[in-house]
């Protein structure tokens, strides 16, 4: 009975271990790359997800302010905004 006890608290945490972690940054486009669908905001590139919400590549202008939530592990975009 003990190693089931073990095991129901362990398993969540080893599958937990792999989930993606989101974040977000605030910072101005640098360059474009609708081919790549990269952008890079201060100096660190950007990978839009093929469903990444708000702006979509062709709306995104370098020079522009803009609000990135994105997967710490990949640098993959969900959503992209201008800033406020």
């Amino acid at each position: 009975m003990r190693a089931f006890h073990v095991t129901a608290v362990a398993l969540p945490l080893l599958l937990g271990a792999g989930a993606a972690m989101a974040e977000s940054a605030t910072g101005t486009v640098e360059s474009v790359d609708p081919n790549s669908r990269t952008v890079v905001i201060n100096g660190n590139p950007y990978m839009l997800e093929g469903q990444a919400a708000g702006l979509k590549i062709e709306q995104i202008k370098v020079g522009d302010k803009v609000t990135v939530q994105f997967d710490v592990n990949t640098n993959n975009v969900s959503q992209i905004d201008h800033a406020k």
